[in-house]
């Protein structure tokens, strides 16, 4: 086997080979990875027809003896780890589908749930919400001290902190949905591509009043509002809506439910 973590926006691949028994691992990078199937007995039989080929003609007609596995799968696949019997002879890879790009991994809330995964018990943590207003800064320094106290396993805490405050994110949306009447929620931005929380929105959504159509977005499309910021932005825009420069300041306590619709 030949283990290959490809980056696709390298053209130029560091290869630096690790030999493990009968497989071959070339330069583990966060990015999309690519197994093969060699029989090495069978690659030394390839090498030594190419010694013996007179010209580049001779060479492209010589196959090579490697098999792409990943190229069955629709989905780029990361494989995560492997592991050998004792003889070597047989090799059972873990993969999970590559879906959270090159620098997902390196988000807090993509940690937090991989960790929240793996959570049993529940620690009570504050539920904080007022009306339509959550706040998370108290709830945050509670578990960290919770954590910091050493009685706690991560994974609980984790599972408790993102059953709560997945829950109050829940609860503030069925109530919008109360006061607004509307048939559909759409959930959009980095945390959206948790799969606990779309998995309780769903639930929501399904059990309010005679049902509520929930959509959530993959990964690769959830993971930065960037494109979907611009994209209002030019909407508003084209209906009238100006900003003078000096009046483009952060505000912190501004409320969605204050700006005037007038693109519709």
């Amino acid at each position: 086997f030949v283990y290959l973590a490809n980056n696709l926006e390298k053209k130029k691949r560091k290869k630096r080979k690790k030999n493990f028994g009968n497989i071959v691992h070339v330069e583990e990078e966060e990015s999309a990875s690519a197994l093969y199937y060699v029989s090495f007995d069978r690659m030394k039989q390839y090498q030594e027809e190419l010694y013996l080929c007179c010209d580049e003609d001779e060479e492209k007609k010589i196959v090579r003896p490697t098999i792409e596995i990943t190229k069955g799968h629709k989905i780029n696949k990361k494989i995560e780890f492997f592991i050998t019997s004792d003889e070597t002879k047989s090799v059972y890879f873990n993969c999970r589908e590559k879906d959270d790009l090159i620098f997902l991994k390196k988000l807090s809330s993509y940690k937090l749930e991989l960790e929240a995964e793996k959570g049993t018990e529940y620690i009570p943590i504050p539920y904080v919400i007022k009306g339509m207003d959550v706040s998370f800064s108290g709830i945050l320094t509670h578990v960290t001290k919770l954590l910091q106290s050493n009685k706690y396993y991560l994974t609980d805490l984790a599972y408790s902190l993102q059953e709560t405050v997945f829950a109050m994110l829940v609860e503030v949306t069925e109530r919008a949905l109360a006061h607004t009447k509307k048939s559909e929620v759409l959930a959009c931005g980095g945390v959206a591509s948790n799969k606990r929380l779309t998995e309780m929105l769903a639930d929501m959504s399904s059990s309010h009043g005679n049902g509520v159509k929930f959509t959530g977005l993959d990964a690769n499309l959830a993971i930065d509002n960037g494109v979907m910021i611009a994209w209002l932005g030019l909407i508003m825009y084209k209906s009238g809506n100006r900003t003078k420069l000096s009046d483009t300041l952060v505000d912190q306590h501004f409320r969605p439910d204050d700006v005037v619709v007038n693109w519709r």
